[in-house]
């Protein structure tokens, strides 16, 4: 369940807005937020001082909405790592058994660890990159899992 109430010049900006709040885990600094300004331009987006200020603040909210909630990368760097499997049973498996929200973002700032996915349970986040292989691909989503069941990044 996506969050469309951003300003119509931000509307396509929003997934960027969102894989920003996953790589800042939902905190930033006023560097950080310049930085990712920066990024936003050079892919055409130039925005307003507050058309910007809204899109940060509604993809906070957005970060915050639920008590679990994954994040994925869909960038041009882990999109096609993550469509190679899906079709594979570990994905199958995990969306018939996690429990919490799902958005997809642009990037998170990863792309040379690609795949890259960020889940946040309550106030926690964890990020989780460079794990293509197919084993490591069924224990990151398998834990997923765990963690969504458990409603805890903390668990064994």
């Amino acid at each position: 369940m996506q969050n469309n109430n951003l300003p119509n010049p931000t509307k396509d900006v929003k997934p960027f807005f969102l894989g920003f709040l996953a790589e800042v885990q939902g905190q930033w600094d006023q560097s950080k937020a310049d930085e990712f300004r920066s990024i936003l331009e050079t892919k055409g987006f130039t925005l307003s001082d507050e058309d910007f200020k809204t899109g940060l603040e509604q993809a906070k909210v957005h970060f915050y909405d639920g008590d679990v909630h994954l994040f994925i990368c869909t960038g041009k760097h882990c999109s096609p790592k993550f469509q190679a499997d899906s079709d594979n049973e570990a994905y199958q498996s995990f969306q018939r058994e996690y429990q919490g929200k799902i958005s997809l973002t642009k990037c998170q700032n990863h792309c040379e660890e690609a795949p890259a996915l960020t889940l946040r349970i309550k106030k926690d986040s964890r990020l989780f990159i460079e794990w293509g292989e197919a084993s490591e691909t069924k224990n990151v989503l398998d834990f997923l899992i765990r963690a969504s069941k458990e409603g805890s990044l903390a668990i064994d």
